[in-house]
């Protein structure tokens, strides 16, 4: 993550490549501790997370804060995490 933060359960607007916006929630959250995915309520800024909750997010695809989506309040995915 570059910037912002990111809860377990928080709904979050899904800025698709195709310019559609959908909503989503975050059902589960991990953060890359060494070299292992560890279970996590929140992240911020620097962390490198896997998120669960989408169906089929494609690279370069975003998630943004639903009340404010923008540009600086995204985080582009930057590959698609196992569900």
């Amino acid at each position: 993550m570059i910037n912002g933060n990111l809860e377990r359960g928080q709904r979050v607007a899904w800025c698709r490549i195709d310019g559609t916006i959908e909503h989503a929630k975050i059902t589960e959250l991990f953060i890359t501790e060494a070299l292992e995915r560890v279970p996590a309520q929140s992240a911020g800024p620097g962390d490198i997370v896997a998120v669960a909750g989408f169906e089929d997010i494609t690279i370069g695809e975003t998630r943004a804060d639903p009340e404010n989506r923008s540009r600086s309040n995204r985080s582009t995915w930057t590959s698609r995490a196992s569900r």
